[in-house]
């Protein structure tokens, strides 16, 4: 993530190596807070995480009614 705020804060709007990482920097950008979840799971592979990060993503927007802000590169509306 910090690799591609760098990246995002030098002109160089990719996604990747965090598909999030320019949104995240445009809030930091322009002072707005930033709220992270993160949990450690060394026992199971990417592939599971993803569909971990799909869940909790869906639950999400079944409770707020919202994506979350920075998610798929940026806000979609849900409406």
């Amino acid at each position: 993530m910090r690799d591609g705020m760098r990246d995002a804060r030098a002109g160089k709007r990719k996604n990747t190596p965090h598909f999030a990482a320019p949104c995240i920097a445009d809030h930091a950008a322009r002072g707005w807070p930033v709220q992270v979840s993160w949990i450690g799971l060394p026992t199971i592979d990417k592939r599971e995480r993803f569909g971990l990060e799909c869940d909790l993503i869906a639950a999400y927007r079944r409770s707020e009614k919202a994506n979350p802000t920075c998610q798929f590169a940026g806000a979609l509306d849900l409406e």
